[in-house]
C-alpha cells in the first residue's frame, strides 16, 4: 500500500472533538442562514423529501401485506 494512502471517510490529522463540534456549528450557521435566504428552495427541497419518504412508506406498506 502506497505512503500516500488514505482511508476514505476518515480526517487527516483526525480531529479533535472540540473541532469537530466547532465544524459542526459552522455548518449549521451557514445552513440556517441559507435557509432564510433561500425560503423557496428550502420548501421545494422539503417537499422533494417527503414526497419520496411518503412513497417508500407506501411500498414498505405493500410489500408487508
Amino acid at each position: 500500500m502506497p505512503k500516500a494512502f488514505k482511508p476514505v471517510g476518515t480526517t487527516y490529522p483526525p480531529m479533535t472533538d472540540q473541532q469537530r463540534e466547532a465544524a459542526r456549528q459552522a455548518r449549521n450557521a451557514y445552513l440556517r442562514e441559507w435557509r432564510r435566504r433561500n425560503p423557496e428552495k428550502y420548501q421545494a427541497q422539503r417537499d422533494r423529501y417527503w414526497l419520496k419518504k411518503s412513497e417508500q412508506m407506501a411500498n414498505s406498506e405493500q410489500r408487508e401485506d
